[in-house]
């Protein structure tokens, strides 16, 4: 569907959870692949998102739509993260967090 390969990789952690590793593979100097790998990228996370599988790490270009799908927990983890960095001095602007 966009013209980019990628692998996943399925790490059983416990009898109760897998990790999921995704990898995309592209050329870099070559903007259309850039460009579609970029998309499909994010149509993963968007897929994964809705199943329910969590992203827990994800590159900075992707972060602010980790919790873009669940307005509640983003609040959530807003709140969390102003209650223990008031100053905002970890990791500014990262997660969706501001």
């Amino acid at each position: 569907e966009f013209g980019s390969e990628y692998h996943v990789a399925l790490i059983s952690q416990n009898p109760r959870s897998v990790i999921m590793l995704m990898s995309v593979f592209y050329f870099k100097d070559v903007p259309e692949e850039r460009d579609r790998a970029d998309a499909l990228v994010r149509e993963l996370g968007r897929r994964c998102r809705h199943e329910p599988y969590p992203e827990s790490r994800t590159g900075v270009s992707y972060m602010d739509e980790l919790y873009s799908d669940d307005p509640s927990y983003a609040g959530l983890m807003a709140r969390l993260k102003r209650a223990c960095d008031p100053e905002g001095l970890l990791a500014p602007k990262r997660y969706g967090l501001d």
